[in-house]
């Protein structure tokens, strides 16, 4: 149980970064858009 309670945290953990990633792609595609 602790490795799957572990392993949730480090997906959500990867979710957020993702997420985070997505977002600077967008502000860089309207950056070089302009």
């Amino acid at each position: 149980m602790g490795m799957r309670r572990k392993e949730e945290t480090h997906t959500t953990s990867f979710q957020a970064y993702a997420n985070l990633l997505g977002e600077a792609s967008q502000v860089m595609n309207i950056l070089t858009r302009r």
